[in-house]
């Protein structure tokens, strides 16, 4: 596709009576319904579904776009074990979506809602933080430790919320080289 090919899509989208939702455009790559397309200009741009609705995107939309990656966080039913609907896929698309390198040795700790008590609590949460580093092992990714917390560390107190409690979270080691010590001359030279 030439850049007039684009232009004119691009104005039979913002035509279109219905509201498009917003997306940004980056430079490299522009995301239409016939596939990938490379645009030759170096600005990034916002469209919308209002009037006026290409504008150059402001610097904190740039910046955001650029923030890094969060890993994925796996749900858990309660008093289960078992991973929630679709959180495998999930896990493992989320991986792939923030580049983490299977030779990456990831830290699996699992964690519970206050419901229960501190034994059971500690040990369902290991016991879900096991069963996440199976399904990452058998999918060929390192993992470094295996834990549970129990109840000790919520994300949220509010009962209503406290599903999101009984999770296993994820995060990679860092693997680079520990940088020495400034060496300093303790004889004032």
């Amino acid at each position: 596709m030439n850049v007039c090919t684009i232009c004119l899509l691009l104005t039979g989208l913002l035509l279109a009576p219905a509201p498009l939702w917003a997306r940004v455009i980056r430079p490299a790559s522009l995301s239409l319904v016939a596939g990938p397309v490379r645009l030759a200009v170096s600005d990034t741009f916002l469209i919308t579904g209002t009037s006026g609705s290409i504008r150059q995107a402001c610097a904190e939309e740039a910046t955001n776009a650029d923030a890094p990656c969060s890993l994925p966080v796996i749900l858990f039913p309660l008093g289960s074990t078992e991973p929630e609907p679709g959180q495998t896929d999930q896990l493992i698309s989320g991986l792939r979506h923030c580049q983490v390198n299977p030779i990456t040795p990831l830290v699996v700790t699992g964690h519970t809602c206050s419901l229960g008590t501190e034994a059971t609590n500690l040990r369902l949460s290991r016991l879900r933080a096991e069963q996440v580093a199976t399904l990452l092992r058998d999918r060929g990714y390192t993992v470094a430790t295996v834990s549970g917390k129990g109840a000790t560390d919520p994300v949220s107190t509010n009962p209503t919320k406290r599903h999101l409690n009984r999770r296993v979270t994820l995060v990679p080691v860092d693997q680079s080289p520990a940088r020495p010590a400034a060496i300093t001359n303790h004889d004032g030279a």
